[in-house]
C-alpha cells in the first residue's frame, strides 16, 4: 500500500485546513490492523520559495494532527540544480492503525508531491 499526494494550495497555519490526502492504511472492516509507514518523501515539481511543508497524521474519523513541519529553502531548479527533496526514511517504521492516514500541505501556493511508501498487514484465517 503507498500513496501520493500532490499538494498546491497554500495553508499557512497549524491549525487544519486545506491538506492533501497521501496515503490511507486499510480498512479495519477488511480484517486490516495496522499499516507500517517505511519512509515519507516530499519532492517539488517547481522552483520553490522559502515556506514550510507540514505532515499531519488523521485518525479514523478524520480528525488531523500535525506531526512534522519540514523547512522549505528557496531554490530554483535548472538543468544543473535539481528540485527540493527531503526523505524522511524510518528505521523501525512508523505504525498507524487501520483506517488511520498521512495527509500533507504546503505554506505556499507551491507544487509539491507527497510519496508514502507502506505496508498493511493482517493475520490470515
Amino acid at each position: 500500500n503507498n500513496g501520493i499526494a500532490q499538494i498546491v494550495t497554500a495553508n499557512t497555519g497549524l491549525v487544519v485546513g486545506t491538506t492533501g490526502v497521501a496515503y490511507t492504511a486499510g480498512a479495519a472492516a477488511s480484517g486490516f490492523l495496522s499499516s507500517s509507514i517505511a519512509s515519507i518523501t516530499v519532492k517539488s515539481s517547481i522552483s520553490v520559495t522559502a515556506g514550510m511543508v507540514r505532515i499531519w497524521i488523521r485518525n479514523s474519523g478524520g480528525t488531523k494532527f500535525c506531526l512534522w513541519e519540514i523547512p522549505v529553502n528557496t531554490l530554483t531548479k535548472s538543468g544543473t540544480a535539481q528540485t527540493f527533496e527531503h526523505v524522511m526514511a524510518f528505521d523501525n517504521d512508523l505504525e498507524i492503525a487501520a483506517d488511520w492516514g498521512i495527509n500533507a500541505s504546503t505554506e505556499n501556493a507551491e507544487n509539491f508531491n507527497v510519496i508514502v511508501e507502506g505496508n498493511d498487514w493482517k493475520y490470515e484465517a
